[in-house]
């Protein structure tokens, strides 16, 4: 017989010593290594407005913190989608938490810019236009009360001037 039969004949009784030894095995819950319950997820992400020098303005970056801008996560996991809205804070950070979605249904899930509070800045341009959302890239799973929930970024966004009106100047 050649090698490759040998291989391929073999290949079944591998898979059933292997099934017999995981379910015989001392001290390992296989039910435990097959299973992880679905936990509810959290995104972060911060936004900022772009050329406008405002409280914490990075000149690396050119840009500053937009605080009171709207983020929306929306997810095509359900028939009629989940939709979750979450204002930043001081810092332009926000964060958006919904036992609606799962982390096995975070694949389908994006964020996009909803508003700005500056009327001078809000024509949403990273990720560009208003349609382009961010993925959510997965952190950790954190502490939440007794259970868990999954962290997730959708980095960073921006805001910016629209062509041909320009940002307030500064006293």
């Amino acid at each position: 017989m050649a090698h490759g039969e040998i291989l391929v004949l073999s290949l079944p009784v591998l898979v059933v010593l292997m099934g017999f030894l995981l379910s015989h095995a001392e001290g390992v819950d296989t039910a435990k290594i097959t299973s992880h319950p679905p936990l509810p997820i959290a995104v972060v992400g911060i936004i900022y407005c772009m050329s406008c020098r405002l409280p914490g303005y990075d000149k690396y970056l050119d840009a500053s913190p937009l605080p009171g801008a709207v983020a929306r996560l929306q997810c095509s996991s359900s028939a009629p989608g989940v939709t979750v809205k979450g204002t930043t804070d001081k810092n332009g950070y926000f964060l958006i938490q919904t036992n609606k979605v799962t982390n096995y249904e975070a694949h389908k899930c994006r964020v996009f810019l909803e508003s700005s509070p500056l009327s001078y800045c809000n024509v949403p341009v990273y990720p560009a236009g208003k349609r382009s959302g961010a993925h959510l890239k997965f952190e950790r799973n954190k502490k939440l009360g007794s259970g868990q929930q999954a962290l997730y970024t959708a980095g960073a966004f921006a805001f910016a001037p629209a062509k041909g009106s320009s940002c307030p100047r500064s006293p």
